[in-house]
């Protein structure tokens, strides 16, 4: 019963990522086929803002709520806690936005189309339904639920950009996003009704609460600062020095990155737990050799897809993407930061296993003011080459620094890694006599 119960909440968290990854590579590769660069560019920037927005909210104001959900005795107050600091986060942070706007789209480029920006609190609030339930569910571990929510939103938005596309084109920014705030109701209205019973209708406030919420979810919430200032800092900066058709075609080669973002988010639901349960019971041995599997496994993998990529870079830009053609090279080296990100992830993974996140943030946030600084020099220089060595640089040095203190934990060695092909010659051979 217990294991059946784990498989299912395995089946639809797997479920949840495949409908992520279908939506938002597929979705996104075709908008950059059939829309202009600068109403992708325009979308990209929206876009990236609000999912920046989303994320750092919600981890500022809810984070407490997931980790202390079957901890605390009074979950009224636990709840009281997280909607407080939820929807005050929003009004005051979109208050300021609305602010500086103006500002921003000076700031990025975008003097004429400044109020495309408004789409930004726009997505937020038709979404903030959404945002809040899908944290109920994952407190909750009502994964099916968040599977539902998401689907609805990803087809919903997907089916209306396809019956505007053939009815009249894709021309401008609003023509994808007025329907994705339309997407992002109906997947909120169908958050709220399937988190009807989890929600707990009454509310307390405790200021004890309160500030406990807070002292959790500032780390958190650092964290994902350091995270999005490292993977959309350079978004910006290109906006700035460059204009719509440069940022369109770097939004272009970003694409691509997600097949990485899709591998972190698979170790962060197998990894994590793994490596957290193999410390709490003191297998060290065990840790260092899945550790070591792991990051043969990952090499394996992710260089493939690095070579599968670098291989058909120059098609997919010239056949496919033509309004791109002839930058098919930007891919070839971009795409390299990918042998460097399995290291990375998995040793992250690891150190938040054995209780090291302080690690984790303190990496992060070092690379990423580093990040800052390369972004502004480089792409004021040599433009979106710029962008692309400064990824590739300071994700070595992240790999560098986290291996370093995943080896002083642990002790790994290179030899234990690569001893790890006796591993897969074995489950081959295994394999092939079997059939």
């Amino acid at each position: 019963m217990q294991l059946s119960r784990h498989l299912d909440k395995g089946f639809w968290a797997t479920a949840t990522n495949a409908v992520k990854a279908l939506y938002g590579f597929g979705v996104v590769f075709w908008l950059i086929v059939v829309f202009p660069k600068s109403a992708f560019a325009n979308f990209l920037i929206v876009q990236t803002t609000y999912l920046i927005c989303a994320q750092l909210i919600t981890s500022f104001s809810l984070s407490a709520y997931i980790k202390f959900y079957y901890e605390k005795s009074d979950r009224v107050e636990l709840q009281s806690s997280g909607i407080l600091l939820f929807w005050g986060t929003s009004i005051i942070v979109f208050l300021m936005f609305l602010l500086i706007y103006p500002y921003l789209g000076q700031l990025i480029n975008m003097d004429i189309e400044y109020d495309l920006l408004l789409f930004v609190p726009a997505l937020y609030f038709a979404s903030a339904a959404k945002l809040y339930t899908n944290e109920v569910f994952k407190a909750t571990h009502q994964i099916k639920a968040f599977f539902l929510t998401e689907l609805v939103f990803f087809a919903s938005h997907s089916t209306m950009l396809v019956i505007i596309y053939f009815n009249s084109g894709l021309h401008k920014a609003e023509d994808v996003l007025s329907p994705m705030v339309a997407a992002y109701v109906l997947s909120s209205l169908l958050g709220v009704w399937l988190a009807r019973n989890y929600i707990i209708y009454k509310f307390k406030f405790s200021l004890t609460n309160l500030k406990q919420a807070i002292h959790f979810n500032r780390f958190v919430f650092a964290i994902g600062v350091s995270n999005n200032i490292f993977e959309h800092v350079d978004t910006y900066i290109v906006a700035s020095f460059m204009n719509k058709p440069a940022l369109a075609l770097f939004g272009a080669l970003k694409l691509f990155t997600r097949i990485f973002t899709m591998f972190r988010q698979v170790v962060g639901i197998i990894g994590f737990p793994a490596f957290s349960r193999l410390h709490s019971e003191g297998r060290q041995k065990d840790l260092k050799s899945l550790y070591e599997k792991g990051i043969y496994y990952a090499s394996l993998l992710l260089g493939s897809i690095v070579l599968l990529v670098i291989v058909f870079a120059n098609f997919i830009f010239d056949s496919i993407l033509t309004n791109y053609a002839g930058n098919g090279f930007f891919l070839q080296i971009f795409i390299l930061l990918g042998l460097w990100v399995g290291w990375q992830t998995i040793g992250d993974n690891l150190l938040y296993g054995i209780g090291k996140p302080q690690v984790v943030f303190y990496n992060r946030m070092a690379v990423s003011i580093l990040n800052i600084f390369l972004n502004v020099i480089l792409i004021s220089m040599y433009g979106i080459t710029g962008a692309i060595i400064t990824a590739n640089i300071t994700m070595f040095l992240l790999m560098l620094s986290t291996t370093y203190f995943v080896r002083k934990n642990i002790g790994f060695t290179f030899r234990g890694i690569w001893n790890k092909h006796r591993d897969l010659y074995f489950f081959v051979n295994d394999f092939l006599k079997k059939n």
